[in-house]
């Protein structure tokens, strides 16, 4: 759900605006009141904010930061809206300006067509979330090498999220005392809201420059999590490369997880790879079975890539066997 802030010296106002609207956006989104821009957190998608803090040298500065398009400026005097740009025109202003005598039709209006151009802004980004999936661990090893090395290629900022058992992180990392996976899931399984801004505290940067998720000391502590909260660390790690800087790369490594979860995680990344297997046997032939299921059913904005390794493929050193040391920041 989309997060609107409502910044009004006028609280009747602005409590009279909130109750009409909330129930025309949800479940989209949702308004939430504050007394000032002093309270204003970067977590919004969208702030309304009367003309007057624009003006107050308490705020002009912090204020000036926000782009255009995600604010509509609130007036005390009539605005024309034929003076609005046009939805058709995307030539025209992002800045929007409404007044108290605008009616709640075109406030809905023009908040659902801001809300859609931040959405396209978002999406005309090029970063990627991928998702690696596969049933034979020399195949893992060396294609996340592999593709490690294309994102570096590209100068593309990596990041991995791995849904696995600590046991089986062939990664090289040295983490510090932080926020983890584990403390995500937790706050998520006690109705917790999180965005995926806190879900960025909970990477850090390793030597060879790719940044990695934190997880629990428990080595097995991923096999206590809940289907539906891994499915939503999923969409929030979307969001969160969705939302980075250009140029960045994510990627879930799933292993030792139900396959029908793979599943569920690789409809919300956009591109999934999983290996086909070329051995003859039972357990090969059932994973083409569900891969072939997925492929019939899966959307068609996730892309699909086999992976297909050169036999003659040497592997690299960028991975060593995995080695966790916990620093303490002193």
């Amino acid at each position: 759900m989309r997060k609107i802030y409502l910044i009004d010296p006028n609280q009747k106002y602005a409590e009279k605006l909130q109750k009409r609207l909330n129930p025309k956006l949800r479940p989209i989104a949702k308004i939430k009141l504050l007394i000032s821009p002093a309270e204003l957190r970067d977590d919004f998608d969208l702030a309304i904010i009367h003309a007057s803090y624009f003006l107050d040298y308490r705020y002009v500065h912090q204020l000036k930061k926000i782009e255009s398009l995600k604010t509509i400026r609130l007036s005390d005097g009539i605005t024309r809206l034929d003076q609005q740009p046009s939805i058709t025109d995307s030539t025209g202003s992002d800045l929007s300006i409404l007044s108290r005598r605008t009616t709640i039709t075109d406030w809905l209006h023009w908040i659902l067509y801001k809300l859609n151009k931040i959405e396209q802004q978002i999406e005309s980004r090029q970063n990627q979330i991928h998702l690696l999936f596969t049933f034979n661990q020399y195949i893992r090893h060396l294609f996340f090498q592999k593709w490690i090395m294309e994102q570096n290629a590209e100068g593309n900022k990596i990041f991995v999220l791995p849904i696995k058992p600590l046991y089986l992180w062939n990664y090289q990392a040295d983490f510090h005392i932080g926020p983890d996976l584990s403390d995500l899931i937790l706050q998520i399984e006690q109705d917790i809201e999180i965005s995926e801004k806190d879900f960025g505290l909970i990477f850090e940067k390793q030597k060879s420059g790719v940044f990695l998720s934190r997880s629990n000391s428990a080595t097995d502590d991923v096999f206590a999590y809940e289907h539906k909260s891994i499915l939503t660390i999923g969409k929030l790690f979307k969001r969160f490369i969705t939302k980075h800087e250009k140029s960045s790369s994510g990627l879930i490594d799933v292993e030792a997880k139900p396959f029908h979860l793979v599943k569920d995680l690789a409809s919300v990344c956009d591109v999934c790879h999983f290996d086909l297997g070329e051995e003859d046997n039972y357990g090969v032939r059932i994973a083409k079975t569900e891969i072939a299921t997925f492929l019939a059913g899966k959307s068609p904005t996730v892309k699909f890539e086999p992976i297909i390794l050169n036999k003659s493929i040497e592997p690299i050193t960028l991975n060593k066997p995995f080695v966790s040391t916990v620093l303490n920041k002193s």
